[in-house]
């Protein structure tokens, strides 16, 4: 409970709670009941992501059936054993893994389109037959009138192509100048959110904001767009930007009547909305085929939506506007996997400008950001060059270096804790008994010098991994040196036991 409700006193009332903060309380609660089948419906919405590996681990030990709905690939690859997938009225079953999933989806679909080809081509044969059909119609001939009435269903019920969509209007160019700040600090009834950044945003960059719940990752994206002021320091932005804001909150009904503007609510449709904001029909509706909205779907009225499409909505109206600097906060929350699909294709192939996002989806940070700015506790924003994935990787293994160096100390005070009751209880009988030998009396002496020697290369390798760290060097010098200083720690620790073990005789 603990690990999902970090720095929450359990014994607060939930009424205070935010919904986020609501939602970690109802999944501890049904985790703790240990049920026979557990229900989870997005359960990762919220969660930071050391909560979401945590609960990987716990699902994975856990002796309940499980029934998942999620849009978080990894956590959906780490956690299920079979897939099953609702896709135009049917049900599909997938035994596996989200990847073997992916690859039976693919052999599926092209299955299906091989059987669509087949019957579109026999039916350019059928058709013509219908034409010269006599007008007395045998039992053999209504048989294959039924037949080809039956190769029309199945030959209109192919997938229709994805095309290389494009949005052809003319975009805001971005200029060399895009965002700098400059000794940026922001402060919030008495907690410092932002402290001392110095940072310029470079057209083409793809970064991901990362760092702990309740840092400040959505309020330092409020400050890049401009609609909180700083406390101190500078903001300077570029003439020609424009920014786009895909923002974590959701849409309400207040929503529907501000988009709809002086059109009557029975009468809004999707299309006009998002023509209104994309300034003509064809970019409207090549955005809404791209995100899931086929063409008879784009003419809905915006009342009919359901609360997953008016999330895709609200992403449209923000691509729609053509914005040459993105940020997105949370993007995945309530966005289905074929929509992030989607909007990372957008992003890869399509967008030019600058993309900032927030987001505890591994995979979509993955696939969209190259470089991370870690936001910390108390406002210092370090530069990481490498992928969210990666970054985690090295995150982990740091975690568990300090680990095992809080375990080694402990054991180091025990054993001479030990030794000083072995002592004081035997008075130097031990020492009477065993004594070192010439040998032994110089391998203690050298023990002595070779463990400063390697202290003082672990503080150099320390010094050198944060210095890496902070400048955002490549992953791979950086995972080169941890790895340097886990072997460091591994002589230390073999070395200090054998110290201990010949002074312990020494001092009997």
């Amino acid at each position: 409970v603990t690990a999902l409700l970090p720095n929450m006193p359990l014994d607060a009332s939930t009424e205070n709670f935010s919904g986020g903060q609501r939602k970690r309380v109802a999944l501890a609660a049904s985790l703790v009941q240990k049920p026979d089948l557990l229900l989870l419906d997005e359960p990762t919405n919220h969660l930071d992501v050391k909560c979401i590996q945590w609960l990987e681990t716990e699902l994975k030990d856990s002796n309940s059936a499980m029934i998942l709905v999620t849009h978080d690939r990894y956590f959906l690859e780490r956690t299920c054993q079979e897939i099953l997938e609702m896709d135009t009225g049917g049900i599909y079953r997938h035994p596996g893994t989200f990847s073997k999933y992916l690859e039976g989806r693919q052999k599926r679909l092209e299955e299906e389109q091989n059987i669509v080809d087949n019957a579109k081509r026999a039916l350019v044969k059928e058709t013509e037959w219908m034409r010269r059909m006599p007008k007395a119609r045998s039992t053999k001939s209504q048989a294959r009138i039924d037949r080809y009435h039956d190769l029309v269903k199945v030959a209109s019920s192919g997938r229709s192509e994805k095309k290389d969509l494009k949005i052809q209007s003319q975009k805001a160019r971005l200029g060399s100048k895009v965002i700098g700040f400059e000794n940026a600090v922001f402060v919030r009834e008495g907690q410092t959110y932002l402290d001392d950044f110095t940072f310029t945003f470079k057209r083409g960059d793809r970064i991901g904001i990362v760092g702990p719940n309740g840092v400040g990752k959505s309020t330092f994206l409020d400050i890049f767009a401009g609609e909180v002021p700083l406390s101190k320091g500078s903001r300077d932005i570029g003439e020609t930007v424009q920014i786009g804001y895909y923002r974590q909150q959701g849409l309400d009904d207040s929503w529907l009547e501000q988009v709809a503007g002086e059109t009557a609510m029975e009468k809004a449709r999707l299309i006009d909305v998002v023509t209104d904001a994309a300034g003509n029909q064809d970019d409207a509706l090549r955005l809404l085929d791209k995100f899931q909205f086929p063409r008879k779907r784009a003419f809905t009225a915006l009342k009919r939506l359901s609360g997953g499409e008016k999330r895709r909505v609200q992403l449209l109206l923000v691509l729609a506007k053509k914005p040459n600097i993105l940020l997105l906060d949370e993007p995945s929350n309530d966005l289905d996997i074929p929509t992030l699909t989607a909007l990372e294709e957008f992003l890869e192939s399509e967008f030019e400008g600058v993309v900032l996002v927030v987001s505890h989806d591994r995979a979509f940070m993955d696939q969209v950001a190259e470089t991370l700015l870690v936001l910390q506790p108390g406002g210092q924003m370090k530069m990481f060059m490498g992928r969210f994935s990666e970054y985690l990787e090295l995150d982990q293994a740091r975690e568990k270096h300090d680990g095992e160096q809080k375990k080694l100390r402990k054991q180091q005070e025990k054993k001479a804790q030990n030794i000083a009751q072995s002592a004081a209880a035997n008075g130097s009988k031990k020492g009477r008994e065993r004594k070192l030998s010439w040998k032994e009396k110089k391998e203690y002496e050298s023990l002595e010098t070779h463990i400063e020697e390697l202290t003082e290369k672990k503080e150099e390798l320390e010094s050198i991994l944060n210095t890496a760290t902070a400048n955002g060097d490549a992953y791979e010098a950086i995972a080169d040196i941890a790895a340097k200083l886990a072997n460091v720690d591994a002589e230390i620790e073999a070395k200090t036991d054998r110290w201990i073990e010949l002074a312990e005789v020494l001092e009997g």
